[in-house]
Parts: structure tokens; sequence; C-alpha cells
């Protein structure tokens, strides 16, 4: 079973006993608005999330080390401060009215698999079925397995109208809504598109997480097509988790840094279809 390690030193017992416990596929990291839709003079909240299945629980920045966290509104963009264990970890109030983008980036953390069935566990669940013969092939041991993994988080909220785009917003790996799910027709779907190093990642699994208003969650994957693109079946009234992942060899600063044989990067993208 994977542990975690190169926790901030105020993670709780608890909290480190449940992703613990927890089965061996990823553990997704996502932003949640306490609502998706807002007037002008409202504060946006929202929360950050650790678990599976559309389902987990809330960090603080304390656990969840901010690399980088902004909210975007068309070209214009404001620094989120979030602080020590505050939770919500987001909280601000917007400048207008507009679709607003969220964005989170953690810092590295580290996760270490006790043996390599359980790290091709990991890697068979985000199509990168190749890493365990890479494993093999450099003569790396199998027990111990130290990966090094940031998130790179977005979401959308409508404020007032909700009028506007989501673009890409310079991340490493990110996953960009090319239809705003609150002013747009959704009948044919709400199309994402992943970028990695600023560029269209083609084929590529990506996997959606559906809730319905009663809490039931639908888990779909796909795969970019030649330039990135992958369409989200959607239904009014539900929130939608977009989620790709990245593993690779790490740059030997992070190796060192982390004890790292892998590394991993996570792009998420959260939003909701108005009834």
């Amino acid at each position: 079973m994977p542990r975690l390690a190169a926790l901030a030193p105020t993670l709780g017992l608890a909290l480190a006993a449940c992703l613990v416990a927890l089965p061996l596929r990823a553990h997704e990291f996502w932003i949640e608005p306490e609502a998706w839709q807002v007037a002008p003079d409202e504060v946006i909240a929202a929360r950050l999330i650790n678990g599976q299945e559309f389902d987990g629980i809330e960090l603080s920045a304390a656990t969840a080390t901010p690399v980088r966290a902004e909210a975007i509104r068309d070209d214009s963009a404001v620094a989120l401060d979030p602080r020590g264990t505050d939770k919500p970890a987001i909280a601000f109030r917007p400048a207008g009215p507009g679709l607003t983008t969220l964005l989170y980036q953690t810092d590295h953390m580290v996760v270490i698999y006790d043996t390599l069935a359980d790290f091709a566990s990991f890697a068979e669940s985000k199509g990168a079925d190749w890493a365990v013969g890479r494993h093999r092939e450099a003569g790396l041991r199998e027990e111990t397995i130290f990966e090094a993994y940031a998130r790179f988080a977005k979401a959308l909220v409508a404020v007032g109208d909700g009028a506007g785009a989501d673009a890409l917003r310079g991340m490493e790996i990110e996953l960009v809504a090319e239809t705003n799910p609150y002013t747009d027709p959704t009948d044919g779907g709400v199309d994402v598109r992943l970028f990695y190093r600023g560029a269209p990642l083609a084929d590529t699994l990506v996997t959606v997480f559906d809730r319905a208003p009663d809490g039931t969650v639908e888990t779909r994957e796909t795969l970019t097509d030649a330039k990135g693109r992958a369409s989200v079946a959607v239904t009014p009234g539900h929130d939608y988790l977009v989620d790709a992942v990245v593993i690779r060899e790490p740059a030997e600063a992070i190796a060192q840094a982390h004890r790292a044989v892998w590394e991993s990067v996570w792009a998420s993208l959260t939003f909701s279809v108005p009834e």
C-alpha cells in the first residue's frame, strides 16, 4: 500500500490515516467552490479537496502548500493568499461579474509505494503501463519506491452573468475549458483541452467524475484526440471533476530533493452545469 511522506508537520493523524486507508487507486485533488454561481457582491469561497470518486477530505494551505494561487477573470489575475489552517482555503471578493477561474498549484509532496506491484496499480490506472517496464529496465529497487507529485487545479465560477472564457494560464499541466458551462449551449457536451508544458497533449487518459444532486457519482474515461481535446457529456444540475495525470522520470533536482525515482503532475478542472 502506498504511504504518504514529506507532508506538512501540521497534517493531523486522522487525515493521514484516512488517506493511507483508501484503496491503491490514485487520490485526486480539486478545488470545490461552496457555490458555483455567485452575485458580484458575494464572497467566493472554495475548498481544497483530496480524495476519490469526487468525495474526499478538506485540506488547508498548511497541508497543500501553494506555489501559485490566483483568481483570473478575462486577462486580469488577482493573487490569493491562503493562510495556514484556514478552511475554506480560498475566500475573496470578486473584482466584477464574469467567468472566474480559480487556480491552485501545490508544491511537491511524496508518496511511498511498498512494492512495485503497488506502483504498477497506480501507473496502469492512469494509462502509464510503460512505466513498470521502464522501472525494471533501469534496475530500480522494487520495494520502498518514492514518487514525487504536484497538483495543478482549476475551478470555474460564474460571477453575475458568468460571461467569459477559460484560457491557458501557464501551468505545467493544465485542463482548459473551451466551453463556458454557465453560458454556452451544453447539449453537445463541454469541450476541454489538455496542455502539457504549453502544448496540446494527445492520446492521454482523461477521467471524468459526474456528480448528481443526490451525491451519486458516475466515473467515465476517455482519451484526448490528436489536438489534446476531449468532450465531456454533461447533465444540467450536475457537478464535474475532470482529471488527467502525466507520469514521468523526475529531473535530477526533484529526484535528489525527494529521493524520487518517479514523478507525477496532475491537472484537474471542476465546474457545474446550471439547471
